[in-house]
């Protein structure tokens, strides 16, 4: 046990994806990230891509909202404006700014479990509750087919 404790206090990452150095795997993604934000918010602002956020958005509200894509674009450029503080960070080498980006990404994540664990949770005791509730009724109102007879 103590091997594995020494050998992760003296870890050090210096592949990306065993190919690349650190920086430049760090700008690749970034730059990736900043050119699929860019399309994505241009497809949404045309009305050419629906995102999953969108799709969510539709099932729990059954009528238009006013700014349907407000929420989405609003993702995506907050996305955006971290991947642009990742490259600053790795073009000045700033530890300070890639602590930044490291928080806003962890906390992107975060949020975007709960916002969905709550809905597939929702969707999943709506579920339940309507079957309850079928099992329920059917037994209070005599079963219906043995009913009729």
């Amino acid at each position: 046990m103590d091997l594995l404790i020494d050998y992760l206090k003296s870890f050090k990452l210096n592949r990306c994806c065993c190919l690349f150095s650190v920086r430049t795997g760090l700008l690749l993604i970034g730059y990736f990230n900043i050119i699929y934000d860019s399309m994505a918010i241009a497809a949404i602002s045309e009305f050419l891509y629906s995102p999953i956020v969108q799709e969510v958005l539709d099932a729990i509200t059954k009528e238009q909202m006013p700014f349907q894509n407000s929420i989405p674009i609003f993702c995506y450029i907050t996305e955006f404006g971290f991947n642009v503080v990742l490259l600053c960070a790795v073009y000045r080498r700033d530890l300070y700014l890639l602590k930044i980006y490291l928080y806003g990404c962890f906390t992107i994540l975060v949020t975007s479990i709960l916002f969905y664990s709550v809905v597939i949770a929702g969707f999943d005791v709506l579920m339940e509750f309507v079957i309850v509730f079928s099992i329920t009724y059917r037994a209070i109102s005599g079963g219906g087919a043995a009913r009729r007879r």
